[in-house]
């Protein structure tokens, strides 16, 4: 909204500047417009106009879901459920989230320190702590880097390099716990697909950061289409700093980290399934439903893997036989659970 009104202001005061010194003409402003590249009415540039759009569609789209939730899922039934949680069950969930918080700073503090960045330990692990308010909104993740700007030297576009290699740590990790869980549940081979394209992304990512050429060479790429346009980096000098973290060293220390906090969330999961459903889950089986989620979340182009995490989550768990609606309040509980902590 924000967003429309600043068009809608640009566009009036372009209008008032066209009567006095502007074409006389439609015509005129529109050919005038062409020499830039933009073809653009009364001052306001048709593809922020449509850029706009595609905003105001895409928060129509989530309000809906949103909607379509609260409509199809009986909340009533759903409070009673978490509210009935034993005390025990409530006790290891925060225990477990406050593990995972402390591994994500320290992994974050990791990157920025490996970066070459001037910033102590504490503060890289109090920017990722108070980043994580952000965590829960689409691109909530730049948040921690622009507070690391906040401490010593360090720019944002320098800590950012710390999302890049976080990214890469993150899709390597996930992938081999669904390929692990995979291969422990026995699935079809069709399955291994996901996992696979885990692989090829990060092993894409590791051969951008590590060569200037490849990542010119998928810069270019990118750049053909609408929608990938937008993830191009316009600094310079970021790939100075992701190549300085592109080492063995590096990726397979963040590996570790993103496994371990991967296996604490497929407990989490076991935790809540079997404090909610009477069918549950086995330890095996969380892990194999908390892996797929995630990796699929991964490769799916979707901005932030909204919603694709949550549906894949709710449709395993009803493959393995837990009801529909079950599944749909182990998933809420989840994400209600994290997002207050």
């Amino acid at each position: 909204v924000w967003r429309l009104n600043a068009v809608l202001l640009t566009r009036s005061t372009s209008r008032g500047r066209s009567r006095r010194a502007g074409p006389s003409t439609t015509r005129d402003r529109v050919s005038a417009g062409t020499h830039t590249g933009e073809v653009t009415v009364e001052g306001t540039s048709q593809v922020e106009i449509r850029s706009v759009m595609r905003r105001l569609v895409f928060f129509a789209i989530a309000i809906s879901v949103i909607i379509g939730v609260v409509i199809l899922v009986d909340f009533s039934t759903f409070v009673s459920a978490v509210a009935g949680l034993p005390r025990e069950t409530v006790l290891i969930l925060i225990v477990l989230l406050t593990i995972s918080a402390i591994i994500k700073a320290i992994r974050w503090a990791y990157y920025l320190r490996a970066a070459q960045l001037d910033i102590s330990w504490q503060d890289g692990m109090t920017t990722y702590l108070a980043g994580m308010s952000a965590s829960a909104l689409p691109g909530g993740s730049v948040l921690p880097a622009r507070l690391a700007q906040e401490h010593g030297h360090v720019r944002m576009r320098e800590a950012a390099s710390g999302i890049f290699v976080s990214f890469t740590a993150d899709t390597i990790a996930i992938s081999l716990v669904a390929y692990a869980g995979m291969l422990a549940m026995r699935r079809p081979g069709g399955n291994f697909v996901l996992p696979a394209l885990g692989f090829l992304i990060a092993a894409t990512v590791i051969a951008m950061g590590r060569s200037e050429r490849v990542w010119r060479v998928v810069g270019r790429l990118l750049s053909r289409w609408r929608l990938t346009r937008g993830w191009l980096s316009k600094e310079e000098d970021l790939h100075y700093r992701v190549a300085a973290l592109m080492r063995v060293r590096v990726i397979a220390t963040g590996v570790g980290f993103s496994t371990v906090t991967t296996l604490i969330s497929a407990a989490i999961l076991f935790t809540v399934a079997n404090g909610l459903t009477f069918t549950g889950l086995s330890a095996i089986e969380s892990v194999y439903v908390h892996g797929v989620s995630e990796v699929a979340a991964m490769v799916i182009p979707v901005p932030a893997g909204i919603g694709i995490s949550d549906s894949s989550m709710a449709g395993l768990m009803t493959s393995l036989g837990i009801g529909w609606v079950r599944a749909t309040y182990v998933v809420l509980a989840i994400r209600s659970v994290d997002l207050l902590f």
